[in-house]
């Protein structure tokens, strides 16, 4: 396992997935550009907190992050088919369970670099639309528990990705995505069965709702936290489901079918 994630980290430098992790948080340093141009707000501020920062958390949560994991996924799998990586795996007769895991852990890891990059583009952006400095240990909480939700859609998208091309996977990901803002299901008890509902009911912790509006300071879900521990269940759950799909993977391999 230790000696596959090293593998998949070497082949991550100059990768394009990396740059994708990197790239789309960058886009809305852009976004802030445009504000800065165009809003007659001369605080940035409403409700007492800064619209640049409900604006680019909204719409990370909603469309770039689930955007983002299928094109880090995608990216890697086209890379893969194009140096014969999976060939290799079936001609050396190496494990592939090792293999799966790594991948993964590498998308996770790349995740976790985005949401860094975020929280400094947040914090640039912040800066300079209210010239007020952020609660920065409140902003990496947040983006903690944001990277922690991501793993099921990791796990989810690795598959649908075997099967369907980006541009259908990318659909029906911001599809449901924005279905769990519409039926306001990231607000609801009920919001730990839907893996992409997670981010909108995170962001909560900002005051930002899933619409993009912003929750009075003494909200019950601006102030609950009750939530993170059902997110870290459902993602221990997640990871059981994805060791058992790594023995459907094994059990394949002598049928010809490679990891993708």
């Amino acid at each position: 396992m230790q000696t596959a994630l090293k593998v998949e980290i070497i082949k991550t430098k100059s990768s394009n997935y990396l740059k994708i992790a990197l790239i789309l948080p960058l886009i809305f340093l852009i976004f802030t550009l445009m504000t800065l141009l165009s809003s007659q707000n001369p605080t940035g501020l409403s409700d007492g907190i800064s619209i640049i920062q409900t604006n680019i958390f909204n719409l990370w949560s909603l469309i770039l992050l689930p955007f983002c994991i299928v094109m880090i996924i995608n990216s890697d799998y086209q890379q893969e088919n194009r140096a014969l990586g999976w060939q290799q795996v079936e001609a050396n007769n190496w494990p592939l369970q090792p293999l799966y895991w790594s991948k993964t852990f590498k998308y996770w890891l790349l995740l976790f670099l985005s949401h860094l990059t975020l929280v400094l583009v947040v914090v640039v952006s912040n800066l300079l639309t209210t010239k007020v400095s952020v609660n920065a240990g409140l902003l990496l909480a947040t983006s903690l528990v944001l990277w922690l939700g991501s793993l099921p859609l990791i796990v989810i998208n690795m598959h649908l990705l075997r099967y369907l091309n980006a541009i259908i996977v990318s659909i029906l990901n911001l599809a449901l995505s924005m279905g769990s803002a519409i039926y306001n299901i990231s607000l609801s008890h009920y919001f730990w069965i839907d893996p992409w509902s997670y981010a909108s009911r995170t962001i909560a912790l900002l005051r930002i709702q899933p619409n993009g509006t912003s929750f009075s300071p003494g909200s019950f879900f601006a102030n609950d936290v009750s939530f993170i521990y059902l997110i870290l269940l459902s993602v221990s759950v997640w990871l059981l489901f994805n060791y058992f799909l790594s023995f459907i993977i094994v059990r394949k391999r002598q049928g010809g079918n490679e990891l993708v």
